[in-house]
């Protein structure tokens, strides 16, 4: 489970942020997330980090604290792993729901996951994922 958490996560990374190289997401319009922007490689959104933290009371206990980074920022690599392992979990490593859970949000419930397989997000993780596999043979 962990390599193919590592490889989500990488796939997500390098589409969130070009491999971390853009990390100034846009500030979102609409929806749940309207005035918010996504943090970090990965683009976690602020109120999926509350939300997280809700969820999982020990995330607080092995979060740190960085002088000048914001909390999502400085613990980025935690929150993502463990948004990753409870996507897994959900979606039983289905990789298409658990990219469509991680774009169009976690908590939906797995028929809608299923739905959104098909969308562009997910056809660029597919593609991402696999040429990153192919690559690292």
């Amino acid at each position: 489970m962990e390599l193919i958490l590592s490889m989500f996560l990488n796939t997500i990374k390098m589409i969130e942020s070009s491999n971390c190289q853009n990390t100034a997401h846009k500030i979102v319009q609409t929806g749940i997330h309207k005035g918010s922007a996504a943090v970090g490689c990965y683009g976690i959104m602020p109120n999926t980090h509350k939300e997280l933290l809700k969820r999982f009371p020990e995330l607080k206990h092995k979060m740190v604290y960085v002088k000048g980074k914001n909390s999502t920022e400085a613990n980025q690599e935690l929150l993502a792993r463990y948004l990753a392992k409870l996507l897994y979990k959900r979606t039983n490593g289905n990789l298409k729901s658990m990219a469509a859970g991680w774009f169009y949000g976690h908590n939906l419930p797995k028929e809608r996951l299923i739905q959104y397989s098909n969308t562009e997000y997910v056809s660029k993780f597919i593609k991402y994922h696999n040429l990153r596999n192919v690559a690292s043979n």
